[in-house]
């Protein structure tokens, strides 16, 4: 997709695929009312703007009615995407829509890319890069926290945070450059005392920023939590019991778990993808095989292990194996089969392995213990409450740009205090500057805006 400025009026459904009650179809730009218009019975050439209409769809080939619909007509630069906007509200038949979208291309429009519209947002200045950004992080939010998160970078939060730091730097490279263009002035405008607080406020805010991406990044992307043990375990009976319905197949049989089970478990506002596994055992069957070294590469890239064991029998030596690879700080050690009657940690007390920290004793049978698992996880996977953060980064994009100011600023208060070369002071802030710009959009290369429109779906 080119991401320079095209002049084409664009089309495309708006809503998710599928069947339901109303459908939507945006087009954008120059001809989007004239085109609208030649499909519709009224006249929107004329119309009001942000006032809906009401009347029929007709085909110009066929002379035959489409549909009924509403359409609303939004003159740039007051509509999303800062151009001449239409929106069609139909019935959510995909034949319908679908035949829509046609008429609208055969008359001058062209169907838009995925992310387009917003591109335009950004290219016309409705938007920066991180508020569009933020729309993709609002469409895929799966629970209230990380939905709270993206409106916060929406409405201009982020941006807003780091304007004030482009305001304040450029204000101090004004005067290193002052004090190198005008020497003969003196330099009691660029005293260390006076410049190294306002250098080290801002460094603190960008590192309170910096500590939210491990938390940020998990809220957005959700957390991967991976059960693994040996067979009969009761892997699959406590992935069970912690979705409370009969998700995996529990049998008597030791291996019937073949492959990845995968599930998304919310705890309160959390989301967590939860994987069932094969138990890990000296196998011969060659698909049993396979199972158990995907096993292994999911607790390998999983953000937390829940390690499962009988708590009823002997620690067998691949359970043993299990907890001596295992890292102790990412890994919830559950002793299953509590029912059974016995000392569920008895069997951990005098072993040649690591100290896990976290441990718990429950039935998987009989749900004991499941609701205080549930309470562990939420506590466990998180460097802090989510909530108590007034901002966050969630984006690698972000970060890598805010490390690398942040870098840079470091190396200027680090200056001041040993050898006064403001000349290199400015460089180094304006290095700084260039990377906030960056975050939100200035002097963006393609390849950029690639990476990040390139994820949006067709319709936004």
């Amino acid at each position: 997709m080119n991401y320079t400025f095209s002049p084409d009026t664009i089309a495309a459904i708006i809503t998710p695929p599928g069947r339901g009650a109303v459908s939507a179809i945006r087009l954008s730009g120059e001809k989007a009312a004239p085109i609208a218009n030649a499909l519709f019975s009224g006249d929107l050439l004329e119309a009001e703007s942000h006032k809906a209409l009401y009347g029929a769809l007709v085909s110009p080939k066929t002379k035959g009615i489409i549909d009924q619909a509403l359409i609303l007509v939004m003159k740039g630069p007051n509509s999303y995407t800062g151009e001449d906007v239409v929106e069609i509200f139909c019935h959510g038949s995909p034949i319908i829509t679908e035949e829509i979208v046609e008429e609208l291309c055969a008359l001058g429009a062209r169907p838009a890319k995925g992310g387009e519209f917003t591109l335009r947002a950004f290219q016309n200045g409705k938007i920066d890069l991180v508020q569009a950004e933020a729309v993709q992080s609002a469409i895929a939010a799966e629970n209230a926290l990380s939905m709270k998160q993206a409106a916060r970078h929406l409405e201009g939060a982020l941006s807003k945070k780091i304007q004030s730091w482009q305001k304040e730097l450029t204000a101090i490279t004004a005067i290193f450059e002052a004090a190198v263009d005008f020497p003969e002035e003196g330099l009691s405008f660029a005293k260390e005392e006076e410049i190294q607080p306002r250098l080290q406020t801002v460094l603190h805010e960008m590192q309170t920023l910096l500590d939210s991406f491990s938390d940020g990044k998990k809220l957005e992307e959700g957390l991967s939590c991976c059960l693994i043990g040996s067979p009969n375990a009761g892997k699959s009976s406590l992935l069970n019991a912690l979705l409370r319905k009969d998700r995996a197949i529990v049998t008597k049989e030791a291996g019937t778990t073949r492959d990845l089970l995968e599930e998304t478990l919310k705890i309160g506002p959390y989301s967590f993808s939860l994987i069932d596994t094969a138990g890990i055992r000296k196998a011969e069957n060659i698909v049993e095989k396979e199972g158990i070294l995907r096993s292994k590469k999911a607790a390998k890239d999983a953000d937390f292990i829940l390690l499962v064991i009988d708590s009823s029998k002997p620690l067998d030596p691949e359970t043993l194996l299990l907890m001596e690879k295992a890292d102790p700080e990412k890994t919830l050690l559950v002793w299953n089969k509590k029912d059974l009657g016995k000392d569920p940690y008895q069997q951990g007390k005098n072993g040649s392995f690591p100290t896990f920290p976290h441990q718990i004793a429950l039935s998987a049978k009989t749900a004991e213990g499941v609701e205080e698992l549930k309470k562990r996880l939420e506590t466990l996977l998180w460097n802090a409450p989510p909530e108590n953060y007034s901002l966050m980064l969630s984006k690698k994009r972000h970060k890598s740009c805010l490390e690398k100011a942040a870098q840079y600023v470091q190396t200027v208060a680090d200056g001041l205090c040993t050898l006064p070369a403001f000349e290199l002071f400015a460089i180094d802030l304006k290095e700084a500057l260039h990377l906030l710009s960056n975050m939100i959009g200035s002097n963006v290369t393609e390849d950029v805006l690639s990476s990040i429109f390139s994820q949006f779906c067709v319709g936004k």
